[in-house]
């Protein structure tokens, strides 16, 4: 899709009328009740300009091209319209943003990830083996630095390395509980989007919040404190298994066991809400 196509095909979908609350709703209930298709197709078909702002902020942030991005999104709409409960009030695309950014983004990884074969892994495995290692002495400001000179490599491209390890290795992005709902206000924070995408994004975020909040707070103190200082911490302030195992005069191993534990327990909380569920499944896919 050329930049002209895109453009209008963008304009396509911003001529396709809004729906009102009310619309939606016995759309949605036509669909689930009856697999009425006319239904299915105007509720899609009504919100594919939340696709193409989504997929607008991404195409900024990837070397992936529009019209894959809005592809993968269409596909997350159907799937979310599969799951979505028109009976719990929360307007359609404020559910279906989740799995639209899970696609995109599951779309970007896989574009981007390394052929497992070659110089390229071997490097990969190479970068991979002696940040860990600096990162054990305590060296994390300064292993890059020290990283590209030992490989040759010029900054830029050992970030990129890095970048991919990242991608590959954080199993549960967990960072911190304001940041937690940043994802979509990210993809919706542009001056280009609409107030309507903003406040549909700020609805999410806070609904999110308080998933998170409510996860949180079914911890006991040792894995809160885990969890706070392990898995939400800064980059660089993390603390080791075996700082916290110290902290709590226990073995690295029991520090592991309650860190698995918190995170299954919050893991089983956030399942039960809708908004914790897609959250769950964008940041495996993410």
């Amino acid at each position: 899709m050329t930049q002209t196509s895109s453009n209008s095909y963008q304009a396509l979908v911003h001529r396709i009328p809004k729906l009102s609350r009310e619309r939606e709703h016995e759309l949605a209930v036509r669909w689930r009740d009856e697999r009425d298709l006319a239904a299915r197709d105007e509720l899609v078909g009504c919100n594919l300009r939340h696709v193409t702002a989504v997929a607008s902020r991404f195409r900024r942030q990837t070397a992936v091209s529009f019209d894959e991005l809005v592809a993968e999104g269409n596909i997350g709409l159907f799937h979310a319209l599969d799951k979505f409960d028109p009976e719990q009030g929360t307007r359609f695309i404020t559910y279906a943003v989740y799995w639209v950014r899970a696609y995109m983004s599951q779309h970007v990884v896989r574009s981007r990830s390394l052929v497992s074969t070659g110089v390229q892994s071997k490097l990969l495995s190479r970068v991979r083996r002696e940040r860990s290692k600096a990162l054990a002495r305590g060296e994390g400001a300064v292993v890059d630095g020290r990283l590209a000179e030992e490989l040759a490599l010029s900054p830029e491209r050992l970030r990129s390395l890095v970048e991919r390890l990242d991608v590959h290795d954080v199993p549960w992005d967990v960072h911190s509980e304001d940041s937690l709902s940043g994802g979509l206000s990210a993809a919706l924070g542009s001056p280009s989007f609409s107030a309507e995408e903003k406040a549909l994004a700020a609805e999410a975020e806070s609904r999110l919040s308080a998933a998170v909040s409510h996860a949180l707070s079914t911890l006991d103190v040792r894995e809160r404190y885990v969890v706070e200082r392990r898995l939400m911490a800064h980059k660089g302030e993390e603390l080791s298994l075996a700082e916290i195992g110290r902290n709590f005069s226990v073995s690295r191993e029991r520090a592991r066991q309650i860190e698995t534990r918190a995170l299954r327990k919050l893991k089983i909380t956030l399942q039960r809400s809708p908004v914790g569920a897609e959250w769950l499944a964008y940041s495996k896919a993410a």
